[in-house]
């Protein structure tokens, strides 16, 4: 073979090489993505744009490899309440389930079973027995907390900085915050702002 067939020949078969290459890709798997909230949509909207675009930016595009199965009510509701729209989504096998909110997750605890759970806004994930540890939360719960304990004595120190003067500081909770409030009381006499 001549040596200007040889490269004839190599050129003609590398054109199809991107074909062949993309015949032999795996189809590209839709992911479903259950996601339950806890509060009202005017609370919830901005918070699941901001999942929307957040998997946009890692190339999950909706509709092209991920779906979302968003269920949400229109007013507050408990963890009892909460459990059949879980329920719904495990039924239609949702590969994950998002949930935002203490409530939200303790329902999903109860009927995910092993589906995998990411929880968010969520002030004592360790208390609550959604994890063992935030390093390692075993199980099938994980996430992020954006309320740990710790962050209840910055707040104490910038009340502090801001308030020199303050010896008594009252706080109003709801009970799902207690930790908090309790990392509060512990750094209370270490800051000084309580006599």
């Amino acid at each position: 073979m001549r040596r200007r067939d040889f490269f004839k020949m190599i050129a003609g078969s590398a054109a199809t090489w991107p074909l062949a290459a993309q015949a032999q890709q795996p189809a590209r798997r839709t992911y479903r993505v259950g996601i339950v909230w806890a509060n009202t949509p005017a609370i919830s909207a901005p918070r699941f744009a901001a999942v929307r675009q957040g998997l946009r930016d890692l190339g999950y595009v909706e509709g092209e490899n991920i779906v979302f199965e968003q269920r949400g009510p229109d007013r507050t509701l408990q963890a009892q309440e909460l459990a059949p729209l879980i329920a719904e989504l495990v039924n239609e096998r949702v590969d994950v389930i998002l949930t935002a909110g203490t409530s939200p997750t303790r329902a999903a605890k109860s009927v995910a079973g092993t589906i995998p759970v990411v929880m968010t806004f969520v002030s004592d994930p360790i208390g609550s027995g959604f994890v063992t540890s935030l390093a390692r939360p075993g199980g099938n719960i994980t996430g992020l907390t954006n309320f740990g304990p710790e962050m209840s004595v910055k707040w104490l120190e910038l009340l502090k900085d801001l308030m020199p003067s303050a010896h008594r500081i009252a706080v109003l909770y709801d009970s799902s915050v207690r930790v908090l409030v309790k990392g509060m009381e512990l750094a209370a006499t270490t800051v000084g702002a309580l006599s």
